[in-house]
């Protein structure tokens, strides 16, 4: 068992690199530092944190330049609003997990994730999914 109280294997780290600037007024990242310790929050049918429970979060944002690393992982609750500045807000994520978790295949992972993050747009297509084993992304 991990500090979260769920299985170890069932934790995916994620690096994000930053290839533009990031911060509030480009769609940025925000954490709920320290919050990552208690566990999976509950969530909607979409993987997003109650409001009632996120609105008594204290969220930071984070201010990533071109070419920073930042790691967390999929218990650190975060969210990220639309970008709707003229700058872009480009980053490349690698998830990474233990092959023995049984977990999602990297098809399945991809498929999740363009899933529960449509393109503009575009509308979540849910039904088709199996669990997300603990992969939840906010709209």
């Amino acid at each position: 068992m991990c500090r979260t109280g769920y299985p170890t294997a069932w934790v995916h780290a994620i690096a994000s690199i930053a290839v533009d600037d990031s911060d509030p007024g480009n769609g940025g990242l925000f954490f709920a530092p320290a919050r990552h310790r208690e566990g999976m929050f509950p969530m909607d049918a979409g993987g997003v944190i109650y409001p009632e429970i996120a609105e008594t979060f204290a969220w930071e944002p984070v201010k990533l330049k071109a070419g920073d690393v930042f790691i967390f992982d999929d218990y650190a609750p975060h969210y990220s609003l639309p970008n709707k500045s003229d700058r872009s807000r480009r980053a490349i994520h690698l998830v990474f997990q233990r092959a023995s978790t049984g977990g999602p295949t990297r098809t399945e992972y991809n498929s999740m994730k363009r899933a529960y993050n449509p393109p503009e747009e575009a509308v979540a297509d849910l039904e088709n999914l199996k669990r997300p084993n603990g992969i939840f992304y906010r709209d």
